[in-house]
């Protein structure tokens, strides 16, 4: 009978290290990356799912105007695509995500408009 010997060696994860930097503004803010916590900054609250790792790098944008028409058009376009990995299964989650924000956002627009006439 043989027998086999192993050893663990605790694993002590390295900090993630997150900075933030605008277009024009420069460094906005800088810190360690905690599980569950968010990234704030400018009045922006951030929170990562998954396992970041260094290295990783977001971007975030101002929202653009778009018409519903252009909303619908790009649900129609993204539920097209073959979902054969799971990169390609978390972009249609994103995108009909930011779709149906959209469509909130154009809906509210809509009541908004209402109101004011009535």
């Amino acid at each position: 009978m043989t027998t086999r010997s192993s050893s663990l060696k605790p694993v002590i994860p390295t900090p993630i290290i997150y900075s933030v930097t605008g277009t024009q503004s420069g460094a906005v803010a800088t810190g360690t990356y905690s599980s569950g916590s968010s990234i704030n900054f400018n009045g922006i609250s951030l929170n990562v799912e998954g396992t970041p790792a260094n290295g990783d790098i977001f971007q975030v944008n101002r929202s653009q105007r778009q018409s519903v028409f252009q909303t619908v058009q790009a649900i129609a376009d993204s539920l097209t695509v073959e979902l054969d990995t799971k990169s390609k299964r978390a972009k249609l989650a994103n995108d009909l995500g930011q779709a149906l924000y959209s469509m909130d956002q154009a809906l509210e627009h809509v009541q908004t408009k209402k109101d004011k006439c009535w």
